[in-house]
């Protein structure tokens, strides 16, 4: 919960498909790993994407780097903030 705006935080990871990662295996991690919710959705693109419950960017990285094998060079950080 963001303190300011007493609004929920939350993230969306997109583009795991592109490195052949089952959306459903890595929605059920996140929500393991991170005690969230974690659920695929469609984007404005047409393309599936997980939106994350909460602010675990830093941690997220992390593990998709050292689960699917990903090197941290193709993952990035967009702040979709107002």
């Amino acid at each position: 919960m963001n303190p300011e705006t007493l609004t929920p935080l939350s993230g969306t990871v997109n583009g795991l498909d592109l490195f052949d990662v089952k959306l459903v295996d890595a929605s059920k991690l996140f929500g393991k790993k991170f005690a969230c919710g974690a659920s695929i959705t469609k984007a404005a693109t047409g393309k599936e994407e997980i939106d994350v419950q909460g602010d675990f960017s830093e941690e997220m990285a992390k593990v998709i780097s050292d689960k699917f094998g990903i090197d941290s060079s193709n993952i990035s950080f967009v702040d979709k903030g107002k």
